[in-house]
């Protein structure tokens, strides 16, 4: 299985460079490496929080949470 970090974190970066589209892309890679991981899931936050995509952001912010409540 391969592993969700590395398109998350290069989510992470491009949202830094302001390629929203492009890490918006990278984070859903991640997500769909790892459906049941909560990585992916906070990085797509993290980068719908860069776009002041606020009720995006805390979307799937709320599905990290479903995923693993203790982290």
């Amino acid at each position: 299985m391969r592993h969700p970090c590395l398109p998350g974190l290069l989510a992470l970066c491009l949202s830094q460079l302001d390629r929203h589209q492009q890490a918006l892309e990278a984070a859903r890679r991640a997500i769909e490496i790892a459906p049941d991981s909560d990585y992916g899931h906070y990085v797509l936050a993290r980068v719908f929080t860069d776009r002041a995509r606020l009720t995006e952001a805390r979307d799937a912010i709320r599905a990290a949470i479903g995923i693993d409540p203790d982290d």
